[in-house]
C-alpha cells in the first residue's frame, strides 16, 4: 500500500512538472526553432477623430523548419517603441490611439528573445463648434485647400509669421480681422504634423463678434507632440452663404526648448506704465520716468515708454 501511495505520488508531481505553460518567455517546446516574428497587420494608419481608434495585432512566428504559425497571444509581449508610447497604449495586442499626438511609433511582439516590429502612423483630426454651430457645417467649407484671395479673406494679426515660442508657455491667442456678416461661419485651424485641430465659430452679430481664439491646454499639447521639432501653422477660412468658402493664408510659428535669455517688455494699460519680466519675475520697466526731453511738456509730465522697443 505505501509502495503504491509513493508510486501515485511520484506520477503526479512528473505529470505537473511537465504541464503545458504559457506567458512570455514561457512555452520554449511550443515555440522552439522560432526563428523570426511579423506582426500584422503592418503599416497601419489610424485616424482620431475624437474618439479613440483600436488596431488588434497578432504574432506570426517562422520556424527553423519552415513552418508558419500565430503564435499563442499568452506567450507574447506586445509594446511600443518610445514614439509609440505618445500615440496611445497596447493592452493585450490591442493598440489604441488616444488623440494626445499624431505621427510614426513602432510596435513590437517578443517571445523569449526574438523581437517583431512594424509601424503605426496615427493621424489626428479634430472639429470643435462654438456656441449655436450645427455640427453639419463643417461641410460648408468643402475640399481643402481653400482658395485664397477671396472676397471674405480674413486676415491674422496674432501670432506674427515665423516668431518663435518656447514650448513651456501657454498656447498663443489667434486674432484675426476681415469682413464678416450675420450667419457666416469662421474656421480656426491648426495644423503641426500631422495633427489638424478645427474650431468652427458662428458670427451672430458681427458688432459683438470676438475674433480672437485660443487653443485650450490639452489641444495645445496635442500640438505641441505632434509638431517634433517642425514649425506650427495657424490659418483662420471664412464662409458665407453667398461666397462660399474663402482661405486665409496661414503663419507659423516655431517652438523652441532652450532657455530664452533676456527680458519682455511690454506696456500695461492698467498702470500706464512699461513692465518688464525677466528670470526675476515682473517688475517696472522705468520706475522713476524722466521729465520730457524737449522742456516742453507740462508740468508734472513725464516720458513713461517708447513706442517701439528693437
Amino acid at each position: 500500500m505505501r509502495a503504491a501511495l509513493v508510486g501515485l505520488i511520484f506520477v503526479a508531481a512528473v505529470s505537473a512538472a511537465c504541464g503545458p505553460s504559457h506567458g512570455p518567455g514561457a512555452g520554449d517546446d511550443v515555440n522552439e526553432g522560432l526563428v523570426s516574428i511579423d506582426v500584422n497587420p503592418p503599416n497601419q494608419t489610424l485616424t482620431y477623430a475624437g474618439t479613440p481608434a483600436t488596431v488588434a495585432y497578432t504574432a506570426t512566428g517562422h520556424f527553423s523548419d519552415g513552418s508558419t504559425r500565430v503564435i499563442d497571444p499568452g506567450d507574447v509581449a506586445f509594446s511600443l517603441d518610445a514614439d509609440g508610447e505618445t500615440l496611445g497604449t497596447i493592452t493585450n495586442g490591442t493598440f489604441t490611439a488616444l488623440g494626445t499626438a499624431a505621427g510614426k511609433g513602432g510596435v513590437e511582439a517578443t517571445v523569449g528573445t526574438i523581437v517583431g516590429s512594424t509601424s503605426v502612423m496615427v493621424v489626428v483630426h479634430t472639429t470643435q463648434f462654438g456656441s449655436g454651430v450645427d455640427p453639419a457645417a463643417g461641410s460648408n467649407f468643402g475640399a481643402d485647400p481653400i482658395a485664397t484671395g477671396g472676397a471674405g479673406e480674413q486676415t491674422i494679426d496674432y501670432p506674427l509669421d515665423g516668431a518663435v515660442m518656447p514650448s513651456s508657455v501657454k498656447a498663443p491667442h489667434v486674432m484675426w480681422e476681415g469682413p464678416s456678416a450675420a450667419a457666416d461661419l469662421v474656421r480656426v485651424r491648426w495644423t503641426a504634423g500631422a495633427a489638424t485641430l478645427d474650431t468652427i465659430l458662428a458670427v451672430a452679430d458681427p458688432a459683438t463678434f470676438t475674433a480672437d481664439l485660443q487653443p485650450s491646454d490639452a489641444d495645445w499639447q496635442t500640438l505641441l507632440a505632434s509638431a517634433q521639432g517642425e514649425p506650427i501653422s495657424v490659418e483662420v477660412d471664412h464662409w458665407d452663404a453667398t461666397n462660399g468658402p474663402t482661405g486665409g493664408t496661414a503663419v507659423s510659428v516655431k517652438i523652441v526648448t532652450a532657455d530664452v535669455v533676456g527680458a519682455i517688455y511690454y506696456w500695461d494699460l492698467s498702470q500706464g506704465r512699461m513692465q518688464r519680466i525677466d528670470e526675476n519675475g515682473r517688475a517696472l520697466a522705468i520706475p522713476n520716468p524722466p521729465t520730457s526731453i524737449n522742456g516742453s511738456a507740462e508740468a508734472g509730465d513725464q516720458c513713461v515708454a517708447c513706442h517701439s522697443i528693437s
